[in-house]
């Protein structure tokens, strides 16, 4: 093998995926400032977030469950509702509401739902994720295979719109993941699984 052939071997990639990921550049700036111009029109503007506002933004929990969220929804109307004595069959019904036991299951019962709701989600965007990457490795045969530029044009833009696709179809594809392992090991915790 001649010097030049191992040259051209180790540089025609490199000048490849330069041409291609300029031309995606390109694309993205394009759509880019006419989103932008599009949100002009429609009236609609950035709100520009400082270190003042974030220092004003209170902390909380970073994963609510339906069962926190009602309940604090209930105590914040009760407080609003002045109380009267309760009756003895009040009393009764109170008695059975504190059951820590009971407000566990309902929870877990929300968790298992919420569970089985995102593992549904989790495989068909799996799924999502596999015909992108199969759809992405047919595009970039076909465009090594041809040699009219032309029409290779039009593959590659194909490539870079499925590229985007794909990354999308990934991020939330580890999005619903996550999602699934914190309710999983809210499950875990409260012994329900």
């Amino acid at each position: 093998m001649s010097l030049k052939k191992i040259a051209a071997g180790f540089i025609l990639p490199f000048l490849l995926t330069s041409l291609l990921c300029s031309q995606s550049v390109v694309e993205l700036a394009k759509r880019e400032k006419q989103r932008r111009t599009e949100l002009r029109l429609q009236g609609k503007r950035a709100k520009i977030v400082t270190k003042a506002d974030l220092k004003n933004i209170k902390r909380g929990a970073a994963l609510t469950t339906i069962l926190s969220l009602t309940s604090s929804m209930q105590s914040q109307n009760e407080a609003s509702i002045p109380k009267e004595p309760p009756t003895g069959e009040e009393q009764l019904s109170e008695a059975q509401a504190a059951e820590p036991d009971k407000a566990i299951d309902e929870e877990a019962e929300g968790l298992k739902t919420l569970q089985a709701q995102l593992e549904n989600q989790w495989g068909k965007a799996k799924e999502d994720v596999n015909t992108l990457s199969r759809k992405l490795n047919t595009l970039w045969k076909q465009f090594y295979s041809m040699d009219d530029l032309t029409a290779r044009e039009n593959v590659q833009s194909q490539i870079s719109a499925t590229s985007q696709q794909l990354q999308t179809a990934k991020e939330e594809e580890t999005r619903i993941r996550e999602e699934l392992r914190k309710v999983i090991a809210l499950l875990r915790k409260i012994g329900k699984e």
